[in-house]
């Protein structure tokens, strides 16, 4: 696990917001997470954007920095990594449940915008924090005691691996609490070597055919 806290500007910051509110209006018809329509990257649609430039930058550097201090990976500074950006937008009551990424090998979090600040509900005691389950432990091990809550700030970023199962403690506070959330692919040469698998089907249907989900509400949880 790594948190350190990004060297951005406040006008920096405010830019990144209003970049994560426009991308999720693209993408959800009343631009919350939990309503999106789709999948996108940030860092393709706003390529042009200087503010997103700089921040894209920083997080290349500190990943690569994470991944050889996490790690001792001495190639990570010349492979390849494939990297998708996208926003999480909370407002009062909502949180993510504990859930890890697919598809990808680690998984990092910016808090561009804490909102009013990080108040705890005296009936939970959550304060938004973000909590980070360590999985080593046996399944029946006591969750305290294998989860770790970091406090939340503005401008500081967490990156972990992929496969540790992660949340957000409910907001309870005003104004929005705006994240960007990256997943990095590190294309090393094993995957390099790997090429496209054709579409052709099979005379022989499965005896049962899944529909697919592609709904991402699983995530948020309303507390009102």
């Amino acid at each position: 696990m790594w948190s350190e806290r990004l060297d951005l500007s406040q006008e920096e910051l405010t830019r990144l917001c209003e970049l994560a509110r426009e991308a999720e209006k693209l993408h959800s018809p009343t631009g919350h997470f939990y309503e999106r329509n789709g999948y996108y990257n940030m860092f393709d649609l706003f390529n042009e954007d200087q503010t997103m430039c700089k921040f894209r930058d920083i997080v290349a550097a500190r990943f690569r920095d994470y991944v050889w201090c996490g790690f001792q990976d001495p190639f990570i500074w010349d492979t390849p990594v494939k990297v998708r950006a996208f926003a999480n937008i909370y407002h009062y009551g909502q949180r993510i449940r504990p859930h890890y990424h697919h598809g990808c090998d680690f998984v990092s979090t910016f808090y561009a915008d804490m909102g009013d600040g990080a108040k705890p509900d005296f009936k939970t005691n959550e304060a938004g924090r973000f909590v980070v389950i360590d999985p080593r432990p046996a399944q029946q091990y006591p969750f305290n005691n294998k989860s770790k809550r970091l406090q939340t700030e503005t401008g500081m970023w967490h990156c972990h691996p992929a496969t540790v199962w992660h949340e957000s403690e409910t907001f309870f506070s005003g104004g929005e609490r705006v994240m960007i959330s990256c997943e990095f692919i590190v294309m090393h040469e094993h995957r390099m070597a790997f090429g496209d698998l054709p579409f052709v089907r099979s005379a022989r249907q499965p005896s049962f055919v899944g529909q697919r989900d592609d709904s991402q509400t699983l995530y948020t949880t309303h507390y009102v």
